[in-house]
């Protein structure tokens, strides 16, 4: 992994191990960053997640055994993520043991919950203010749409609704999310979606 100014620069290096790494998060410190790797997994099997310096340094492993994608709450006290990902298949609608259900870990207490706990393909997950948005295939249409978790009232709902095709890897900012869909690019400001 390597970090760059976004007026542009000389990159600078972040890790070193020679496994695949993939950026998940940056910390709302903005000294740190989220990614994962399966350097320590066995067989490279699957993922899990490190915190790492902006300027490199060496990694700590998050208590996770297995993590895929994910996203930190605003004080990073707590982390939504997939321990497993369906991402990279080619086949749709999958509702088998698979199928990845995003889970809100306590980085402190070290409690974790399911907060989507069904058949289908959850994935994704961006945590804005105090609200999970995340990729699902659950609606009627069974395509992947964006859906939301609220705390207060421990729901999920669907905030897009699209028929035909995906929502491709939406990204969160402090107010939008942006997303691909149907050959498009879409901004969804977050004031319309709660």
């Amino acid at each position: 992994i390597y970090s760059i100014p976004v007026m542009g620069g000389v990159p600078t290096r972040v890790t070193h191990h020679g496994m695949t790494e993939r950026i998940i998060d940056w910390y709302p410190d903005g000294k740190h960053l989220l990614y994962a790797s399966s350097s320590e997994s066995g067989k490279q099997r699957f993922s899990q997640f490190y915190k790492v310096n902006a300027e490199g340094g060496l990694p700590d492993k998050l208590p996770m055994a297995m993590a895929e994608f994910g996203s930190l709450s605003p004080d990073a006290s707590k982390i939504a993520f997939t321990d497993r990902s369906r991402m990279f298949r080619t086949w749709k609608r999958y509702e088998g043991g698979s199928a990845a259900d995003i889970w809100m870990f306590d980085l402190n207490t070290l409690e974790s919950e399911n907060i989507t706990s069904n058949i289908h393909n959850d994935e994704l997950p961006m945590w804005v203010n105090d609200v999970i948005y995340y990729l699902s295939d659950a609606g009627p249409s069974q395509r992947f749409n964006i859906w939301k978790y609220d705390h207060a009232t421990k729901k999920n709902s669907q905030v897009t609704n699209f028929k035909s095709y995906d929502v491709h890897f939406p990204a969160a900012g402090p107010g939008e999310i942006v997303y691909e869909a149907e050959g498009k690019i879409y901004l969804m400001e977050l004031a319309t979606a709660k």
